[in-house]
C-alpha cells in the first residue's frame, strides 16, 4: 500500500466515523420498534371502517377487510391464470351482490371470457333458489343479464339516444369506432365515413339496425328522400339527398356486403332489431343495480362480435356515470382489460379518464387482466397505476405482468454462459461449446469416440475418457515446454475473461492440467526467459531489463496518478474539517407529514460542496426516513449519506 492509498483509507474513515457517530446521536431518541403482531393488528385496525369488503385472511388465519372509501375506488387486479384471480374477484362480488339488492351499491360486471360470468350466475341463481319471496322479488327487479345464446338474447339498442347525454353525432362516432376496430374485415376511409354518416341516420331516426331497409336506403332515391324529410340536421339531410356525388357505388356496395356479414347471424339480428321505442315497453322500468354481461363469443359466434358488443356496453356504462347518484357508490369490473383496450380503441381515453374523475361522483372501475404491462400501451400502464387505489397482483407468468420497478440487472451472465459451455451447450454468441474432460472410471468403458477403434467424430458436449480429442495429436507428441513441435508459436488458449480452474481431476492429463479446450490444446508450459515477448521468432530479453522494465513503469504510473491521489484528499479533508468544525441549528418540514424537526444530521450538498447538518434520519411524528432536504445556501437537493 503506498502513502496515498493510506492516506485516501484514514480520510475515508474518519468520514465514516463521523456519520457512526450523528446517527448514534439520534437512535437514542427514537422509539424503540414494535412488535410484528402490533404492527398488523394496527395495519388492520387502519384498513377497517364502514363499508369494509373482505379481501381475504392472513397466514395467523384472521380476516383482512379494506373500508369502502378505497375497496370501492378503481383498481387493478393482475395475475396469471389458476392463480387465484378469478376467486378473489367472485368473494368480492358476493359481498356486493348482498349490498345490491339492498339498494346499497351499484355492481357491472363485463366479461368477454364467460368464466366469472358463469360462476356468479351460479351464485345468483343459488340465492334465488335457497330464498324467500322477498328476496326472489328483488332479484327480478335488480338484476340484469345480458347474453347471447341459441335459446335466448338479450335485447339491446346501440343507437339509441334517448336520454340525449351527448349528440348523436358523438354517439354514433362511438358506434362506428367500436364496428371498426373490433371487426378483422379493413375500413377504408371512404367506407368509415359511409359506416359513419349510416350510423347518425340511425340515431337521429331512431331505427335499428335492418339490412333491406339499408339496402333500399342506397338503391331507391323516393325511398331515400322520404326517409330523410324529417331529419333535423341539415348536413346529415344533404348529405342523403346527394348521396351519388359523395359516395360511389362500390363504397355503397362493401357498406352492404359488411351489413350482411355482421346481421347473417340471428343472435345478433334478434338482439340488435327490436326499434328503441317497442323495447321500452318491454324493459322493466327503473335501472338494475346489478348488471351481468357475458361478451364471450365461444363457438357460437365471431369474437369480434362479444368485443363490439362489450365496448357499446362500456361506452354507455361511462356515458351515464357522470349522472348517477354519487351517494350510491359504483363499481365497473372489466375483466380481460387488454382485450378491449388494445389497439388503438376509443375506449383509452374515455376508461382513463374515468379512472382520474369519477371518484368525484362514487364510481370506480376494477381493471382485471393476465399480462396488462406488455398488452397495453406505456403511457396508459403509467395512467393506471397513478389513479387506481389498491392493486391485487397475484403470482405473473414469467415476463408479465405490471412490472412496477426497473428490471434488475443480469449479474454473472458471462460466468453463466462459461458453465453452460464447459457442460457443452452452445453459446448463443457463436461460440463452440468446450468439451467435458473427465478421468477414466474402472470397469466402465467409455463413450464409443473414445475406444481406438471409434469411427464417429466427436461431438459438442461428449465426454472424453482417457484420450485427448479427435484432431489433436496424441499425448506423446505433446510438448508441454516452450514452442510448438513445428518450431513455431506455442498453442495459446482461447481468448476471453476466463477464470484458470484452481483445482483439476487427477488423471486428466500427465500434469494434472485439462487437456482439451475446444479447437486447441493448452499446450504452454512456464514461461522462460527465451522469446519473453514473443515467440522464438522475437527478442531476447534478459532479466535485469525486465526488472527495469517493471519499475519503469510503476514510475510513470505513480507520476501521472499522484496529483490526482492528493488533490482529492486535501478536497475530502477539507470538507470534513469544515463539517466538524461549523454546527448549524435550525428546522425542516418533513416532506412525508409536513412536521418540523430539528436539523442536526451530517450530509454534503452535491453542489456547492458545502457541509451542512441536514435532516433527521426519522421523523419525530411519522417515523418516516427523510433522506432530502434543500441546502441553505444554494438552495439545491441534499442528500444524507
Amino acid at each position: 500500500m503506498s502513502f496515498l492509498d493510506f492516506v485516501g483509507s484514514i480520510l475515508h474513515r474518519e468520514r465514516k466515523r463521523a456519520y457512526e457517530m450523528a446517527v448514534a446521536a439520534e437512535l437514542p431518541k427514537l422509539a424503540p420498534p414494535k412488535p410484528s403482531s402490533e404492527v398488523m393488528e394496527e395495519v388492520r385496525g387502519r384498513l377497517a371502517g364502514p363499508g369494509a369488503l373482505t379481501f381475504g385472511r392472513l397466514p395467523s388465519g384472521q380476516i383482512v377487510r379494506v373500508k369502502g372509501d378505497t375497496s370501492m375506488k378503481s383498481a387493478l387486479v393482475i395475475g396469471a391464470p389458476g392463480s387465484g384471480k378469478t376467486r378473489f374477484l367472485l368473494g368480492l362480488l358476493i359481498e356486493l351482490i348482498a349490498r345490491a339488492l339492498r339498494d346499497e351499491v351499484e355492481i357491472e360486471l363485463v366479461d368477454p371470457k364467460t368464466e366469472t360470468y358463469s360462476l356468479t350466475c351460479q351464485i345468483l341463481a343459488a340465492l334465488y333458489l335457497g330464498g324467500d319471496f322477498a328476496l326472489r322479488e328483488a332479484i327480478r327487479r335488480r338484476v340484469r343479464v345480458i347474453d347471447w345464446s341459441r335459446e335466448a338474447v338479450s335485447p339491446v339498442t346501440p343507437f339509441d339516444n334517448t336520454d340525449g347525454i351527448v349528440s348523436n353525432a358523438y354517439l354514433a362516432h362511438l358506434r362506428t369506432d367500436a364496428t371498426v376496430q373490433a371487426s378483422p374485415q379493413t375500413y377504408t376511409e371512404s367506407l368509415k365515413q359511409a359506416l359513419f354518416m349510416l350510423s347518425w341516420l340511425l340515431t337521429e331516426k331512431g331505427f335499428p339496425p335492418n339490412l333491406r331497409f339499408v339496402s333500399k336506403l342506397y338503391s331507391d332515391p323516393a325511398f331515400r328522400a322520404k326517409v330523410i324529410a324529417d331529419v333535423a340536421e341539415p348536413d346529415l339531410r344533404n348529405y342523403f339527398a346527394e348521396l351519388e356525388r359523395h359516395m360511389a357505388r362500390p363504397t355503397a356496395d362493401a357498406l352492404l356486403r359488411r351489413f350482411q356479414h355482421d346481421l347473417s347471424f340471428p343472435e345478433v339480428r334478434l338482439s340488435i332489431g327490436i326499434p328503441p321505442a317497442s323495447l321500452r315497453n318491454i324493459l322493466p322500468a327503473g335501472s338494475p343495480r346489478i348488471t351481468l354481461g357475458n361478451y364471450g363469443s365461444g363457438m357460437a359466434l365471431p369474437a369480434s362480435v362479444g368485443k363490439e358488443r362489450a365496448a357499446h356496453r362500456v361506452t354507455d356504462v361511462l356515458l351515464r356515470a357522470p349522472r348517477r347518484n354519487p351517494k350510491r357508490p359504483g363499481l365497473l369490473f372489466l375483466e380481460e382489460a387488454p382485450t378491449l383496450l388494445a389497439g388503438g380503441s376509443e375506449l383509452v381515453e374515455p376508461l382513463t379518464t374515468a379512472a382520474r374523475t369519477l371518484r368525484s361522483v362514487g364510481f370506480g372501475v376494477v381493471f382485471c387482466g393476465q399480462d396488462v404491462a406488455n398488452a397495453l400501451p406505456g403511457p396508459m400502464v403509467r395512467t393506471l397505476q397513478l389513479n387506481t387505489w389498491w392493486w391485487a397482483i397475484f403470482p405473473l407468468p414469467r415476463g408479465s405482468g405490471l412490472d412496477l420497478s426497473p428490471p434488475p440487472r443480469r449479474r454473472g451472465r458471462r460466468r453463466a454462459l462459461r458453465g453452460r459451455q464447459a457442460e457443452g451447450v452452445p453459446s448463443p454468441h457463436g461460440r463452440p461449446p468446450v468439451p467435458e474432460v473427465l478421468p477414466p472410471r474402472e470397469g466402465r468403458a467409455g463413450p464409443a469416440d473414445a475406444r481406438p477403434d471409434g469411427e464417429r467424430p466427436l461431438g459438442h458436449g461428449e465426454a472424453i475418457r482417457g484420450r485427448a480429442p479427435r484432431g489433436l495429436p496424441p499425448r506423446d507428441r505433446l510438448r508441454l515446454d516452450g514452442p510448438g513441435q513445428d518450431g513455431g508459436r506455442p498453442h495459446r488458449p482461447l481468448r476471453g475473461r476466463r477464470r484458470r480452474p484452481r483445482h483439476h481431476p487427477a488423471g486428466s492429463t500427465e500434469e494434472g492440467c485439462p487437456q482439451g479446450c475446444g479447437a486447441r490444446p493448452r499446450n504452454r508450459g512456464p514461461p522462460s526467459d527465451d522469446g519473453w515477448l514473443t515467440g522464438d521468432g522475437g527478442i531476447d530479453v534478459g532479466p535485469t531489463f525486465r526488472t527495469a522494465f517493471r519499475l519503469s513503469a510503476l514510475a510513470t504510473l505513480y507520476l501521472f496518478a499522484a496529483p490526482v491521489y492528493l488533490i482529492r484528499a486535501i478536497g475530502e479533508w477539507r470538507r470534513i474539517a469544515r463539517g466538524l468544525a461549523i454546527v448549524r441549528r435550525g428546522t425542516i418540514a418533513c416532506p412525508h407529514c409536513s412536521f418540523v424537526n430539528p436539523i442536526n444530521v451530517l450530509s454534503t450538498c452535491h453542489r456547492c460542496g458545502v457541509t451542512e447538518f441536514g435532516s433527521r434520519l426519522y421523523c419525530s411524528n411519522c417515523r418516516q426516513v427523510t433522506r432530502w432536504f434543500d441546502c441553505a445556501r444554494c438552495h439545491a437537493t441534499v442528500k444524507v449519506f
